[in-house]
């Protein structure tokens, strides 16, 4: 998927194929059947219309097991000689639903377990943390 704040509309086919890495909030080089498989949107086989809804940024993705699916964990912290040592890096995230409207939040996996609020724009739904 894209790394761009928004909301797009795919079809997808549920495969349990690629990476998926994290869990409800996925880091944005997650293969979106495995992750519509995990976020239980999408049976295996099964052709459907969802969407994606891309987030600014997420800072921790932790992995679990879903639905027979198994998503890693990912973070990136600063090492010790970094100007940002102890930080972790934000990346680029998404979560996927079956309508193109957003809940008004989505709790996003992060050290301090912060949520995402959501918020519409005319250009569709951007994220940012509150």
């Amino acid at each position: 998927p894209e790394p761009t704040p928004g909301v797009s509309r795919v079809s997808i086919v549920g495969r349990d194929v690629g990476t998926c890495i994290g869990t409800t909030v996925f880091h944005v080089d997650s293969t979106v059947e495995k992750c519509a498989l995990h976020a239980g949107l999408v049976e295996r086989g099964e052709r459907k219309t969802i969407y994606i809804h891309f987030l600014s940024e997420a800072r921790i993705f932790y992995g679990s097991t879903s639905r027979g699916i198994r998503s890693e964990s990912f973070w990136f912290e600063y090492p010790p000689s970094h100007s940002k040592a102890g930080q972790l890096e934000p990346r680029a995230a998404f979560y996927l639903s079956a309508s193109p409207t957003p809940p008004t939040d989505v709790l996003v996996p992060t050290a301090t377990m912060q949520r995402v609020v959501l918020f519409h724009t005319p250009a569709d739904s951007v994220g940012a943390l509150r």
